[in-house]
């Protein structure tokens, strides 16, 4: 297990703060080199972003969730747009 990173952008101002959250060994490795952020959108629903550097900012990928427990909280979320950046890059 590994601790990320990411940047979450608070409401209202957009203030950043650094989050952590604990993955798999696996999803660690193929979220080397991605730029990570996440927020809580103005309806209470978690999103979650992957970028790599070198793309463009309409290539960021991005997954919505729970902002709480369950099969989608930001956990689980973040996960599933590390895998799916990961597979869209190749």
């Amino acid at each position: 297990m590994k601790t990320l990173s990411a940047t979450q952008y608070m409401r209202p101002d957009g203030r950043q703060k650094s989050v952590t959250f604990t993955v798999s060994d696996e999803i660690a490795l193929m979220a080397e080199g991605m730029d990570l952020s996440c927020e809580i959108l103005m309806n209470g629903v978690f999103a979650g972003y992957a970028i790599y550097p070198d793309e463009d900012e309409e290539n960021e990928s991005i997954e919505l969730g729970t902002n709480g427990s369950g099969d989608r909280d930001p956990q689980k979320t973040m996960e599933k747009v590390i895998k799916t950046k990961y597979e869209e890059r190749g």
